[in-house]
């Protein structure tokens, strides 16, 4: 979920760069609304399957593998909607121009797929958890 959540705010973040319709930003909001619902689908269905059958069972394998899958053919349909919606090559040398116009952007983008890295590593709980600490720690001097 979270690599799906940091594609989806990259591609929403560059498709201002393409000359795209406003059925086109449609199609790529149901896309990504699409891949994150089949997502959180998996979850439950992985989460139930462990609720139900806390020993392992190769129906549960089964099912849990077919939400996967689920999710995984959501992922390539989406590939293949950004392939096409994506397709311009202007839109790219407008990406490449617009950090050539402004290279302290670079330093800004590589920050934030720092951020985005830990993100998809840590996640938000344990971030929440680090700071957490981190303030208590730092109040007892």
């Amino acid at each position: 979920m979270r690599i799906h959540t940091v594609a989806a705010v990259y591609v929403l973040v560059f498709a201002r760069f393409f000359s795209l319709s406003a059925q086109d930003y449609a199609l790529l909001f149901i896309t990504i609304s699409l891949v994150l619902c089949s997502e959180m689908f998996n979850t439950a269905c992985e989460r139930l399957c462990d609720l139900c059958c806390g020993a392992y069972s190769r129906l549960v394998r089964v099912v849990k593998d077919i939400s996967a899958g689920a999710v995984l053919i959501c992922a390539i349909f989406a590939l293949a909607v950004a392939a096409v919606l994506f397709s311009d090559t202007d839109g790219y040398i407008r990406i490449f121009r617009h950090y050539a116009e402004h290279p302290w952007l670079l330093i800004l983008f590589g920050f934030s797929l720092i951020i985005a890295a830990i993100y998809i590593i840590a996640g938000p709980k344990r971030i929440f958890r680090f700071f957490k600490k981190c303030r208590n720690s730092s109040g007892k001097s």
